[in-house]
């Protein structure tokens, strides 16, 4: 009888232990994480020169080490209910960011009007997470856009 407790308990543990080691092989232990279900989106507010949020412009994403284009319009993931919103990331290029890094060049167009900025993503243990770039930027007839944080 005491050999079956201790082979239950000895299962039990492993069974436990299991769950808090990282999925990155290196077997090293740490907390175990409970990913939620939700599928994270990260946006910026496109404002024209009045201060307006501004619909329908054109957003370019591109990955800075790679220079691959990610399309967040994908399965029309890019869509927001916020005026002026335009998503520049998601979960769905988490491993992308894993791989090539986390800057990213965000480019926007509408009419004569344009902007360009860099952000900054780390993949994050279950969702991205924006480390670095602005919340809001203004489309502007020039290079130099007005950025609000």
């Amino acid at each position: 009888m005491r050999v079956i407790k201790r082979l239950v308990l000895i299962s039990t543990l492993a069974l436990t232990l299991q769950g808090c080691f990282s999925s990155d092989n290196t077997n090293s232990i740490v907390d175990p994480v409970n990913c939620t279900g939700v599928f994270v989106t990260s946006s910026i507010v496109v404002l024209n020169p009045a201060g307006t949020p501004l619909d329908s412009v054109k957003i370019t994403v591109q990955n800075k080490n790679s220079n691959r284009y990610y399309d967040l319009c994908e399965n029309e993931t890019c869509y927001t209910n916020q005026q002026g919103a335009a998503a520049i990331m998601n979960d769905a290029f988490r491993d992308h960011l894993k791989e090539e890094g986390g800057e990213i060049i965000v480019t926007g167009s509408k009419d004569n009007l344009s902007f360009e900025e860099e952000f900054e993503f780390k993949p994050g243990v279950c969702h991205i997470q924006k480390v670095a770039g602005p919340d809001t930027v203004t489309l502007s007839s020039n290079s130099s856009p007005s950025i609000s944080y």
